[in-house]
């Protein structure tokens, strides 16, 4: 009986080693079990800062969260039930490739909360250089306002003094708010222009200011101005001050050996210049630029007597009121030229505000003549727009002498 009871013990004495084995495998998977439930309460609350509204794993925080803190409890529970300890188990890695599901989630959204930035700064970014493009075009504008400010003359007709009305030009080139200007009002006649801004002191202060009364003069041979002027469509304007004709690109003078394309012409009535004391019925001013913005202009005389068929087309065609526009198509340019081209030469300015310096005038000593119908029609459009004659001061006028 006792061996036999030996025998029958045996399988006890085996199971004890077994069993603490167990338990302690239990335990430090009870261990190992609150770790992970540490953890993966840790990450659910990194999750519910991101998104709070996320109630399944707000719901599922507060379980895993008292995982981690009885994880001796948890540990003992497991040495005891170990079928609910793989259950349990289960549920975790279930939970766990859910956490990763929505980690990947979170990474997914982070990459596109990053790409809204990045379209974000985009945006700005974009902003910003509309902002410099604007800022540049409103530079270049200033540039063009200014008669040295273009080295594409063309593109600075419509923008520089004499190339067009001064009140925008000066309008751009200071901001906006540039004074009116006329010439026959109380406040803002010619005499007055420098007083209305700092921009037009020059009409004051200059030294060689236009136009000038051609008298005494130095006669000397002179090189030959060059017209190589053809045929072009006009722009023609009605800025408030005169007509003006702009032209197509192509025609251009040659003086002193420098090249001046044309850019516009426009009139006034009665001239500007006077010889030998002497006004005409009008005056036609053709303005030049060379490549770098300096302005060479020729005037042209006209006296009462015989219709000029040549300005016809224009005149038929005259915008009557300011800011109205015509157009006129295959204009002869040499046609309004005299056949006298021998000039009196001088350096002067522009004979309208800003009144800027360093003009290289040429005014042809040929006359043309005009109808007085022809500015009566004009003056009823524009009114008188000639500038009083300005003092000569310590200037050199050159009359050429080459055909004596």
């Amino acid at each position: 009986m006792q061996m036999f009871r030996r025998k029958r013990n045996w399988p006890a004495l085996l199971i004890f080693p077994v069993a603490a084995m167990l338990l302690f495998a239990a335990c430090g998977g009870g261990d190992s079990a609150a770790s992970e439930g540490a953890g993966e309460g840790s990450t659910l609350a990194e999750l519910r800062e991101q998104r709070a509204a996320d109630q399944e794993h707000a719901a599922t925080e507060p379980e895993h969260e008292a995982e981690g803190g009885g994880a001796g409890h948890n540990g003992a529970a497991v040495a005891e039930h170990g079928e609910e300890v793989a259950e349990h188990g289960a549920a975790v890695a279930e939970h766990g490739e859910e956490v990763a599901e929505h980690g990947a989630a979170v990474a997914e959204h982070g990459e596109v909360a990053e790409h809204g930035a990045a379209v974000a700064e985009h945006g700005e970014a974009a902003d910003q250089d509309a902002a410099t493009a604007h800022e540049v075009a409103a530079t270049a504008e200033e540039a063009g306002g200014a008669e040295h400010g273009a080295v594409d003359p063309h593109e600075a007709v419509d923008a520089a003094p004499e190339h067009g009305d001064a009140e925008p030009a000066a309008e751009e080139a200071h901001g906006g708010g540039a004074p009116h200007w006329t010439y026959a009002g109380a406040a803002d006649r010619p005499g007055a222009w420098g007083d209305l801004s700092p921009a037009f002191a020059t009409c004051n202060t200059g030294e060689q200011q236009s136009p000038i009364n051609i008298s005494a003069t130095s006669r000397i041979g002179l090189t030959d101005i060059i017209f190589a002027y053809g045929v072009t469509d006009l722009h023609v304007i009605n800025n408030g001050h005169t007509i003006q004709a702009n032209v197509e690109a192509g025609s251009y003078v040659v003086i002193d050996d420098g090249r001046y394309e044309l850019l516009q012409f426009h009139w006034h009535v009665p001239s500007e210049h006077e010889l030998n004391d002497k006004h005409f019925a009008m005056e036609m001013h053709f303005v030049h630029a060379n490549a770098g913005g300096s302005l060479a202009v020729v005037g042209v005389l006209f006296e009462h007597g015989e219709r000029s068929e040549a300005l016809d087309p224009i005149w038929e065609a005259m915008p009557h009121s300011a800011g109205d526009e015509a157009s006129v198509h295959a204009f002869m340019l040499d046609t309004i030229l005299p056949v006298g081209r021998t000039a009196y030469r001088y350096m002067g300015s522009l004979t309208t505000p800003p009144c800027s310096e360093s003009v290289k005038w040429s005014v042809l000593s040929g006359t043309l003549p005009i109808a007085s119908a022809q500015t009566e029609a004009f003056t009823d459009v524009v009114g008188t727009n000639n500038r009083p004659i300005q003092p000569v001061n310590v200037r050199d006028v050159l009359e050429d002498a080459s055909a004596d």
